[in-house]
């Protein structure tokens, strides 16, 4: 025999036997969906900053590299010298070179005119 027990409202007994209308399951499905969608844009844009950072990365590293092999180029050292020391490919040191000549040449040329 149960003892102290109350009796139920109505409104427990509806909570208790509720079962969603068509309607209700729809909007449920909806919902969820729109929350899968929500999810997947944010995990589309983290992967996106990602790559983005990565890319800042590899450009900063490339930057620094034709820098350093300005400098080496600027004291001297000869292409595969430089092509060693920074990891870049000796066509990217010839043009890297070719730039310097070009300033140099350009330098020359605006000290003649002043002259």
């Amino acid at each position: 025999m149960i003892q102290n027990t109350k009796p139920l409202t109505d409104q427990e007994i509806e909570e208790m036997t509720w079962r969603p209308t068509k309607s209700e399951i729809v909007e449920m499905i909806l919902e969820k969906g729109e929350l899968e969608r929500q999810h997947r844009i944010k995990a589309a844009e983290a992967r996106g900053e990602a790559r983005g950072e990565a890319r800042g990365r590899a450009k900063g590293a490339a930057q620094v590299k034709r820098k350093t092999a300005t400098s080496l180029l600027s004291q001297g050292l000869n292409h595969d010298a430089v092509a060693d020391a920074t990891g870049l490919s000796r066509g990217e040191i010839a043009k890297i070179a070719a730039g310097l000549e070009d300033g140099a040449n350009h330098g020359q040329n605006a000290c003649a005119l002043e002259a």
